[in-house]
């Protein structure tokens, strides 16, 4: 138990609020900070002890706007199957981090640390709350699953990503 509370301070501190900003954390104007959302079903699946495979960065010349948010691709087949069912490849809870979700804030998600699970894409804001994470998948997106209602409307939170500059997210083009 007190592992738990412990935890949840912790990725309250790492995914730690400030001023509002939209979902995705399109700092750089694109969802997942450029890269291509529909990629990441075809990199490699790891163990949950594993660190993930570097997502794809999409082009600026192959984009899609989908509720006010851009999204940006690696080839026209991908930019074409999130046109058809967008809903499929879109990131669990907004983009934000699953963890900081679960914990009962909307932190920025790092889409450089990812993982599917049961046909869901979820982020995680730094290595630190990635690994906290994947200590517990089933029970933390249990938490996540229950607390996004009532976080899903409201301003996600501004974070600095201490292992991620999406300004610097290899876009193409």
């Amino acid at each position: 138990m007190m592992r738990a509370i412990a935890c949840g301070f912790l990725g309250l501190l790492l995914c730690g609020q400030a001023f509002a900003q939209d979902a995705y954390d399109a700092t750089n104007g694109f969802a997942a900070s450029g890269y291509d959302v529909v990629a990441y079903w075809s990199l490699e699946r790891v163990a949950p002890n594993a660190a993930p495979p570097a997502p794809v960065p999409g082009r600026e010349s192959l984009t899609v706007e989908h509720l006010g948010t851009v999204y940006a691709f690696s080839s026209e087949e991908n930019r074409a199957a999130f046109v058809e069912d967008p809903e499929r490849y879109l990131p669990e809870y907004g983009g934000h981090c699953a963890f900081g979700v679960s914990r009962g804030v909307k932190p920025a998600g790092n889409p450089t640390l990812w993982r599917i699970d049961d046909g869901r894409l979820y982020f995680n804001g730094t290595e630190v709350v990635y690994d906290l994470f994947r200590e517990d998948i089933p029970g933390n997106l249990s938490l996540a699953d229950a607390n996004w209602p009532a976080l899903e409307l409201e301003p996600a939170a501004l974070n600095v990503l201490q292992d991620f500059d999406p300004l610097s997210a290899p876009l193409s083009d």
